[in-house]
């Protein structure tokens, strides 16, 4: 799966933003000081769906879903052409848990 994926012609495209926003220190990264806010809602109490989003005053969960919509903008990709690349890139792995959650 992850083959025909990048021989689709997304992967490399998003993986070498990625990749350079990572390290220019551009890309959305939880606060380490904090590690667990994007698995907490606004009164400290786990989160269960995944569709939930946690977070302090610099929401990891917010700014990491807007970063998404503009690479999507700005490559062209959407759906699972942004997400899985995106997921490959940054944890080495096709699917699993919320990309959010995993970096955290």
């Amino acid at each position: 799966e992850a083959k025909k994926m990048i021989e689709r012609g997304h992967f490399y495209g998003l993986a070498t933003k990625i990749m350079e926003q990572v390290e220019a220190g551009e890309f959305p990264m939880p606060d380490p000081a904090k590690p667990l806010d994007c698995f907490l809602d606004g009164q400290g109490k786990g989160i269960v769906e995944d569709n939930e989003t946690g977070g302090g005053a610099y929401s990891y969960t917010e700014a990491y879903k807007a970063h998404m919509k503009a690479l999507a903008k700005e490559h062209g990709a959407k759906g699972k052409n942004l997400f899985h690349p995106v997921r490959l890139a940054l944890t080495g792995e096709m699917s699993g848990q919320d990309v959010t959650k995993q970096l955290s």
